[in-house]
């Protein structure tokens, strides 16, 4: 491996951690240097050979070889974890959402740009080659002029219930829907403007930890667009991720699983839109931390930020309010 590479750490060794992990072999600009999590042997049992096992922070941020950390933690230690680095001088690359408060968001942001670091989140499809040619293909023009966004996650089995617990990770809208927020938003080009939503029944062990199995939800953006969420914790037979724009001359179709696919509608009719072979998700993982070496070496990136982390956040959690009320929640 090149001297220059940008030598990272990874913080959290659980289901998001793994999947790094076998993502970073493939990047040609980092070079993972230490795993740290804080459950005794978590990190050891999942370190490649030759890379250091840590059960602090503290100690991962002592090292010399780490210039940056990549964050795979629960959401609610993202705040502690993310100051910490960036009080220790490392970039940081964090898993969607930066934290579970606007406020904090700001903070984390000023306290980055104040040390000249680099703080990027982790929205994976915006590196995922389906979608940056679908926004390629959008601002093209091949559909026109972009109307209405359909987005769907649903899982095929939901985390363990400690994870659900909204105090944890957020809930549904928080850590499922925020990816679809912001997807929508960024590939119809305007934010959310107002939403509603409704919950779907629930399996027992989901609710008596606070959270719902599935929710829907409707909004518009700024500009005018509609767009409709479905999210679902256990569909029971695979990850599903699909996303359609709709536009005033066409339409693009896609698919996040395996290879990842691309379809373009037109009058012409519909055709296969050929992309990279591997794992469309993971080879998002390894763009998007080569994206964060990259920003780090002082070249642009269009990878997500604070902001917009916060705004996608807020989307989130006016889904979680309106499903709540009953009614359409404004982000004006």
């Amino acid at each position: 491996m090149s001297a220059s590479r940008l030598g990272v750490a990874l913080i959290g060794a659980g289901r998001q951690g793994q999947a790094h992990l076998a993502a970073m072999p493939a990047c040609a600009h980092v070079e993972l240097r230490a795993v740290c999590d804080v459950v005794p042997g978590a990190a050891a049992a999942v370190a490649p050979a030759g890379v250091a096992a840590d059960t602090a922070l503290d100690q991962t941020l002592a090292r010399d070889d780490v210039d940056a950390v990549l964050i795979a933690a629960s959401t609610n230690r993202h705040a502690g974890i993310v100051e910490a680095a960036l009080a220790a001088g490392r970039h940081v690359l964090c898993e969607k959402p930066l934290t579970l408060e606007p406020e904090d968001d700001a903070r984390l942001d000023a306290m980055a740009r104040a040390r000249g670091l680099v703080l990027q989140v982790g929205f994976t499809r915006r590196h995922g080659w389906p979608y940056r040619e679908a926004l390629r293909l959008i601002e093209a023009g091949a559909i026109g002029a972009p109307r209405m966004a359909r987005l769907a996650q649903w899982d095929a089995a939901a985390p363990p219930a400690e994870f659900l617990d909204p105090a944890i990770s957020g809930g549904l809208e928080i850590d499922c829907g925020i990816h679809e927020v912001d997807t929508g938003a960024w590939l119809l080009g305007s934010p959310i403007d107002r939403i509603v939503a409704v919950g779907a029944p629930t399996r027992d062990e989901i609710a008596a930890v606070g959270d719902l199995e599935a929710a829907a939800a409707l909004a518009t953006t700024v500009a005018g667009h509609a767009m409709t969420i479905d999210l679902h914790r256990s569909c029971g037979y695979a990850d599903i991720v699909h996303t359609a724009i709709v536009g005033s001359d066409g339409a693009i179709l896609i698919r996040f699983e395996d290879a990842g696919e691309l379809q373009l509608g037109d009058p012409s009719g519909l055709r296969t839109v050929p992309g990279p072979p591997g794992e469309a998700v993971r080879g998002a993982l390894t763009a998007q931390l080569d994206a964060l070496a990259l920003a780090v070496a002082g070249e642009p990136t269009d990878a997500a930020c604070a902001d917009d982390s916060t705004r996608a956040l807020r989307a989130a959690r006016a889904m979680r309010d309106a499903r709540v009320t009953g009614g359409w929640i404004s982000l004006r």
